[in-house]
């Protein structure tokens, strides 16, 4: 394809006619000519590709870019540019910081591995487990019953575990259920007071199965999820994680507490929450007001403006990082591909900043990170796949 074809063909999906096939065809050819692509401003009206970007990707993959001054800034900026607009069809685009423009080998991929999706399991009071389906997207907890939210029963009317789960369900106490995601899992949960919960990977929710006339509604989590919180001034809502307490009235929220990270972040889209932690004899309040983010890390909280973009990108099917190190890409792929990563030599120092649609398998992940001189291969072990990341 020359570049009146390619120009065509861009300004064919600009104004939404072109098909399934041509854009997938046009994120192929993107990613053979990407590394040497450029574009006149005459030739195409970046300043509209740039509202496409945004309003087609949930507003969450601005194409605000730092980039070092120097000959290569205007040709990269044409290339992120004509990238981002891609990405919305090949579901990934990067930024890379300092980036000068040339054609990479491609490593050679042992197998590819596909994205994750609606997995999660629940479990009842009595020990019962319940593998959810993967065909939907969420679970509804009321007083009486078990049901994906589109209304259709989790488990049959009758025999042992209908008897078993019902009788949890109509019962006045509290008694205690959970919700799991693997790694490559995500799921919605509506509890019983109407709160709408968005649990990430490998992430843990224990809530009750009704809030009966306990003061408070407390849940546990571990890993991430975003919540709608109803709102009930007369019983606060809580969310622990570790040493950490959310406290809520009714708002909009998230809660990163992985393991693995260095910290747990908290991020208030809507209304207000309080934190409170104890911890190795210290004691921490604060409250957040929308658009902050509170990082409680080795007993101490501080709280400075989010990146709502990155937070909030899993939740509509994206990555996205904003001067994101490599160990941080890394980590969220893994969860979401249920793949070890391996590093074979020094730690790449490279920042990103960027988008990767969740939707995507790893191997046009690994396809854009080799045009930012990330060089990756897959392997099987004895245990199940790995990444490994060379330097």
């Amino acid at each position: 394809m020359n570049r009146e074809q390619a120009k065509a063909l861009v300004e064919k999906y600009n104004r939404g006619l072109a098909t399934k096939e041509e854009k997938v065809w046009l994120e192929n050819w993107y990613l053979q000519k990407s590394a040497y692509l450029f574009l006149e401003d005459h030739e195409i009206d970046f300043n509209k590709i740039e509202a496409e970007l945004k309003s087609r990707i949930f507003n969450y993959a601005g194409l605000e870019v730092q980039i070092q001054q120097t000959k290569h800034r205007s040709l990269w900026l044409r290339i992120a540019a004509a990238a981002a607009l891609l990405g919305i069809v090949s579901g990934l685009y990067f930024y890379h910081q300092h980036t000068t423009v040339k054609k990479i080998q491609q490593s050679e991929l042992v197998q590819d591995v596909a994205p994750g999706g609606n997995k999660a399991i629940l479990t009842l009071a009595n020990g019962k487990t319940i593998t959810l389906s993967d065909a939907k997207t969420g679970v509804i907890i009321d007083a009486s019953s078990l049901k994906y939210n589109d209304n259709t029963a989790i488990i049959p009317n009758t025999g042992p575990l209908a008897q078993a789960s019902g009788s949890d369900l109509l019962s006045p106490h509290a008694v205690a259920m959970s919700l799991q995601t693997p790694r490559g899992g995500t799921y919605q949960l509506r509890l019983v007071d109407g709160t709408k919960v968005w649990l990430n990977a490998d992430s843990k929710l224990e809530f009750a199965s009704n809030f009966g006339e306990n003061r408070q509604r407390i849940i546990k989590l571990n890993g991430e999820a975003y919540f709608e919180v109803v709102k009930d001034k007369h019983h606060p809502f809580i969310v622990r994680s570790g040493v950490q307490e959310v406290e809520v009235l009714g708002t909009h929220f998230n809660v990163n507490a992985y393991t693995d990270e260095k910290a747990i972040k908290t991020t208030l889209l809507e209304g207000s929450v309080r934190l409170h932690t104890t911890g190795q004899g210290t004691t921490a309040n604060r409250v957040l007001k929308p658009g902050e983010q509170a990082t409680f890390a080795g007993n101490k909280i501080s709280v400075a403006q989010a990146d709502t973009e990155s937070v909030m990108g899993w939740k509509e099917g994206l990555f996205i990082f904003h001067d994101a190190d490599v160990p941080t890409v890394m980590r969220q792929l893994s969860r979401w591909y249920d793949i070890e990563v391996e590093y074979s030599g020094a730690i790449p120092k490279d920042l990103f900043t960027g988008g990767i649609s969740r939707e995507s398998n790893l191997s046009t992940v690994l396809k854009m990170l080799e045009l930012i001189k990330i060089k990756t291969k897959i392997v099987q072990t004895e245990t199940g796949r790995k990444l490994i990341v060379n330097p």
